[in-house]
């Protein structure tokens, strides 16, 4: 794939750049589609490929798109993200939600299955957060950065998902074990966002920066407060002005 492929994909990349620096009206749309339909035939026969080497066919389209021209090479890649990106997005996404949706079964499940569900939690939840709050510290981070990074590292979402699915696919996981590693995914996804906002500081959402102004009298003079300090940065107070009052 590597030897053939990507140098395949590298001229039809300049072909398609040469085409649209041309900017011709009449064949410029045309060009576009058949381009489009290079990708998707071969996104199809990488896919296939992988498939009859015994691999699932979700390594063989990741690794057509991963092998795909970047940068000055990138025509093709960019025909392909404007017109696959937006129909994946609205169309075929939401579909697969669906789908694996469609295969969570939890009416069956007793009281062993939810203790196997309780150890599923706890498992993921401390193998992640733990791992990341010990790496962190070793690498000098402070303890409420540490714990949101393995907060933030706990997610699964679509890639669990998918991960899931293929397992299923393969009969690694029968119908109970994957309902409840999906009900983990979801779970554990579904709370990084209180979990953050209940550990991180709330200073920024308010727009203050924890700098404290002294009060201003009614007539005008400001009174003379105890020095001003900011708990945002962490400085150190600085000494307040002493207050002049006009002579009567």
């Amino acid at each position: 794939m590597i030897a053939v492929g990507r140098p395949l994909l590298r001229r039809a990349s300049e072909a398609s750049r040469r085409k649209k620096a041309q900017g011709t009206e009449s064949g410029g749309s045309g060009e576009s589609r058949n381009f489009l339909a290079l990708v998707l035939v071969g996104l199809l026969l990488s896919a296939a490929c992988t498939e009859w080497l015994g691999l699932h066919y979700i390594f063989g389209a990741f690794l057509f798109g991963a092998i795909m021209p970047r940068g000055g090479d990138g025509g093709l890649r960019d025909i392909a993200l404007q017109r696959i990106e937006p129909l994946c997005g609205l169309l075929l996404l939401p579909a697969y939600f669906v789908l694996a949706g469609l295969k969570v079964d939890l009416s069956q499940l007793d009281a062993a299955d939810i203790g196997t569900l309780a150890a599923i939690l706890v498992v993921a939840v401390a193998g992640k957060v733990l791992g990341a709050y010990l790496g962190a510290r070793l690498g000098g981070y402070g303890s409420r950065p540490a714990y949101a990074l393995g907060v933030l590292l706990n997610t699964r979402g679509v890639t669990e998902l998918v991960v899931l699915g293929v397992g299923l696919e393969l009969g690694l996981l029968d119908g109970t074990l994957y309902s409840l590693m999906v009900v983990m995914a979801v779970t554990t996804t579904a709370l990084v966002g209180p979990l953050l906002n209940r550990m991180l500081p709330t200073a920024g959402k308010s727009g203050t920066t924890g700098v404290q102004s002294a009060p201003v009298a009614p007539g005008g003079a400001a009174r003379e407060e105890s020095p001003v300090s900011c708990r945002a940065c962490g400085s150190a107070p600085s000494p307040a002005a002493p207050s002049h009052s006009p002579p009567p």
